[in-house]
C-alpha cells in the first residue's frame, strides 16, 4: 500500500473508521431505503457484518501506522488487533450472511 507524507507536523492522520464517514451515512441510507428487513430476516445482521469490518479494518490500519511512531504500541497489538478483525465481526459474516440468503431463498421460492 502507498502512503502518503504527512503533513500534520509530527503527527499522523489515521484513518476514520467506516462509520463516521459521509460514505456510511450514504450506505445506511441506501439500505434503509430498500427495507430489507421488512422481506427477509437477517438483512441488518449481514451488512452490519461487512460495516463493522471495515471498521476493524481502519483499526488495524491505524494500529500499524503507529506501531514505528509510538513507544506504547508494539507488533503484539497488532497481531491482538488483526486476531479481532479475524475473530470478530470478520467471523459473524459468513453465518449471518447465509442465515440471510436462505431466508431470501424461502421467501422467494414461496413466492413464486
Amino acid at each position: 500500500m502507498v502512503r502518503q507524507e504527512s503533513t500534520y507536523e509530527g503527527y499522523d492522520k489515521l484513518r476514520e473508521p467506516f462509520t463516521s464517514t459521509d460514505s456510511y451515512n450514504f450506505v445506511d441510507a441506501f439500505f434503509g431505503g430498500l427495507k430489507l428487513d421488512d422481506f427477509f430476516e437477517y438483512s441488518d445482521d449481514c451488512l452490519n457484518g461487512f460495516i463493522f469490518l471495515l471498521d476493524d479494518v481502519a483499526y488495524f490500519d491505524n494500529n500499524v501506522t503507529l506501531v514505528g511512531k509510538n513507544d506504547t504500541e508494539g507488533a503484539w497489538h497488532s497481531y491482538l488487533n488483526m486476531t479481532h478483525l479475524i475473530g470478530g465481526k470478520g467471523s459473524e459474516i459468513i453465518p449471518q450472511c447465509y442465515r440471510w440468503g436462505n431466508s431470501v431463498y424461502k421467501r422467494e421460492n414461496e413466492r413464486w
